[in-house]
């Protein structure tokens, strides 16, 4: 029992109590202020309350659930999103407010998240425990969370499979050895690279929601230096490079997706296939053609391939189904990238 002012260090209260970190995304933090000695004490007398120190890594993501008790969420540091019955960004100094019965989630970004977790219930009227009436779990998290890990999963695989396809076994085995064989694979690398520019342009163009207009706004701000300057096309059995048919249809298919599917589709497309694509290609043909001096292509491809990892906060207010959903188009979208990297590959063999 705590008689005296005392300092209680958050190392000493145990992670993961009472089948809470289950719950919650994989290497998060959750410290119940219950599972310390000390402070249970303390609490006890307060049967209504519980609280916990909760820690989330770069862009992990807590589905929006029901929440049978009043809870509050108390951001110390990092920043994150609110999603559910409430969408917003959640900032240092914030408290979200969810009263009992309201479904909410939220999710960190990329600087991770602190927060302090107050909730308040009823004890159990047969409880020898006063702390036992209180919820310690997320019964609906699980289920959402474990969609998104498998549609990221997946694409990683995916990933994966796209950089051992035949256009980075050419990049990579000295099939570049011509004067024509680079100039087609340059060539027809900017094909893809103007189609990204009009993907980006057509995203912003037709987005009504106004989280992900700001997202693709951002985007599309880093990215307007992908529109490179007209350049001479490499030519090839009477035709142009840019004039395949083949080729063009493949890489205008993304920008065309910008017109059919919602908002969230698109972002799943962009940031899990395209983007990861667009790095995946920057590394293997900067280090193949890096002596050709064509430093244009190089900034263009290094603006079409954001850094570090995808922004998960516009894809974390899913259901199973939505993500079900998101991962049949990551697959299609997958399906359709490695067609058009087989079609470089098959130009640049045939130059």
């Amino acid at each position: 029992m705590i008689e005296r002012v005392e300092v209680v260090k958050r190392e000493s209260i145990p992670s993961g109590v009472s089948g809470i970190i289950e719950q919650w995304p994989k290497g998060a933090e959750v410290r119940d202020f219950r599972a310390c000695a000390e402070l249970r004490d303390f609490l006890r007398q307060r049967s209504k309350l519980s609280v916990s120190w909760v820690v989330l890594g770069k862009r992990q993501v807590v589905a929006a659930n029901t929440h049978p008790a009043e809870t509050l969420i108390v951001i110390h540091s990092g920043a994150g999103h609110a999603s559910g019955a409430l969408e917003c960004r959640l900032e240092p100094g914030d408290v979200l407010v969810i009263p009992a019965g309201c479904e909410q989630g939220f999710a960190s970004g990329s600087e991770g998240l602190q927060a302090l977790r107050i909730q308040l219930a009823e004890p159990a009227d047969d409880a020898s425990d006063p702390a036992e009436g209180l919820v310690t779990a997320l019964p609906e998290a699980t289920a959402g969370q474990r969609s998104l890990d498998a549609l990221l999963a997946f694409n990683d695989e995916r990933l994966l499979e796209f950089k051992q396809g035949g256009l980075f076994q050419i990049l990579a085995g000295g099939g570049l050895g011509s004067t024509s064989k680079r100039a087609a694979c340059r060539s027809a690398l900017r094909v893809w690279i103007d189609a990204y520019a009009s993907l980006l342009l057509t995203r912003q163009a037709v987005c009504a929601n106004e989280r992900f207009s700001r997202a693709f706004q951002r985007q599309l701000l880093s990215g307007l230096g992908v529109v490179v300057g007209a350049t001479p096309q490499h030519k090839g059995s009477g035709r142009t490079i840019a004039e395949d048919a083949r080729l063009t249809a493949l890489a205008g298919w993304f920008g065309y997706q910008m017109h059919l599917l919602d908002d969230i589709e698109k972002a799943a497309i962009t940031e899990l296939v395209v983007h990861a694509a667009n790095r995946a290609l920057l590394g293997a043909t900067r280090f193949a053609l890096e002596d050709d001096g064509d430093s244009q292509l190089w900034e263009a491809l290094g603006m079409s391939a954001p850094r570090g990892a995808p922004d998960l906060e516009l894809l974390c207010e899913q259901s199973s189904p939505g993500y079900s959903r998101l991962l049949e188009i990551t697959k299609e979208a997958w399906e359709m990238m490695a067609a058009l990297a087989d079609r470089i590959a098959a130009l640049t063999r045939s130059a």
